[in-house]
């Protein structure tokens, strides 16, 4: 968090497809400084990556980033099928499955979603 003299002001998701990593940037407000930033990142671990399906652990994720993932890709022509699991609450992390249409690759198209999501949130701010 940041320090007590500073107020949270906009929280901006900054989606990276490198090394399976989705970074999260809070913007705070200090005194000092204006707006500053610092970034996290939630790791993503591949479960499965076999022709046409992908299975990732988004983890210390919940409904609100699975779900935009979900919609995302479902919205896509080459995407069959996209949906997330969240198992129990407090012994799983949540899992995205996804299922590509012959030719498309699993692994290209969220990647390819992450760099759209990233340039559409860049744009946010307090």
């Amino acid at each position: 968090m940041s320090p007590a003299s500073s107020k949270p002001v906009a929280i901006r998701y900054i989606i990276q497809p490198v090394n399976w990593t989705l970074g999260v940037q809070h913007l705070h407000e200090s005194p000092q400084k204006g707006v500053a930033g610092r970034a996290l990142t939630m790791p993503v671990k591949v479960l499965k990556n076999e022709g046409s399906e992908l299975r990732l652990r988004l983890i210390g994720e919940d409904h609100t980033t699975l779900q935009l993932f979900r919609s995302r890709l479902n919205a896509m022509d080459k995407v069959e099928y996209a949906n997330y699991f969240t198992g129990h609450p407090d012994l799983d992390e949540p899992e995205l499955f996804i299922r590509v249409k012959k030719g498309a690759k699993a692994d290209k198209i969220i990647k390819d979603l992450c760099s759209e999501i990233r340039k559409e949130f860049a744009g946010l701010s307090n």
